[in-house]
């Protein structure tokens, strides 16, 4: 799997648009939406479903990618797959613990970040996504916990299987989060190493990895971990715990 190699053959793509670029393009992503497809696979849906709906949404990413933008195309086309992944697996399953409102926000911040990502070149935070969107900040930070339960981002690395779970925040956002009352109440009743790991990710906006060497731990760990307070947190603020 090369991200160079892919680039250039979508560049190839761009420069006659013919159908046989198109495929040449489409053979060279086809390792990376395997490995994408494969972490997918134990989810209740068969890996040739995944795979199939995964070089669907390629052949979309392949045609919507503006090269202008100086983005690498790897790193456009994993969100891009993994959304329509993550829709895919929503509509053959469902969410039963995710109420249907917060799955249809999840899929709507899914598409703003994709969209944020390839105009910016860099991840949006929660506020941003809160301003484009014209919703509350914990509306979206619902969405992105709804998000990153279906799908585990862990892991990361140079050939855009990067699925990071990633939840960046300004310290200024966070603290209006904080200081509503219900949030200040539900963080009461999480443990000093719980506080100590928001504190990291969201104030002082590191990443999990950062965050796991602080803490001492691995970033599978963190990740866990704050998937878990953020359902806690949630919970709190719904009365539901």
């Amino acid at each position: 799997m090369n991200a160079q190699l892919m680039h250039e053959a979508v560049l190839r793509f761009h420069a006659e648009k013919t159908d046989a670029l198109l495929e040449e393009a489409l053979v060279m992503c086809q390792p990376l939406l395997a490995a994408m497809a494969r972490r997918l696979q134990n989810r209740g849906i068969e890996y040739e479903d995944l795979y199939q709906t995964a070089c669907l949404a390629c052949v979309q990413a392949i045609r919507g990618f503006d090269p202008k933008r100086g983005l690498k195309f790897s790193t456009y086309l994993t969100p891009t797959v993994m959304g329509t992944l993550q829709n895919y697996i929503r509509d053959k399953q469902g969410l039963v613990h995710t109420p249907r409102s917060i799955r249809q926000d999840s899929i709507l911040v899914s598409k703003e970040r994709a969209r944020f990502l390839q105009l910016h070149h860099q991840e949006p935070t929660p506020k941003e996504l809160a301003d484009i969107l014209k919703w509350d900040l914990y509306r979206v930070l619902q969405a992105l916990q709804a998000h990153s339960e279906t799908v585990s981002m862990d892991q990361q690395d140079e050939e855009g299987l990067s699925l990071g779970d990633k939840l960046p925040h300004t310290e200024e956002g966070f603290a209006r989060f904080e200081m509503r009352a219900d949030m200040q109440k539900a963080l009461s009743g999480l443990s000093e190493n719980e506080k100590t790991l928001i504190h990291l990710r969201f104030v002082q906006q590191l990443s999990q990895r950062q965050t796991a060497e602080k803490m001492g731990t691995s970033q599978m760990q963190i990740s866990r971990m704050e998937r878990r307070i953020l359902l806690f947190l949630k919970k709190e603020m719904e009365g539901e715990t």
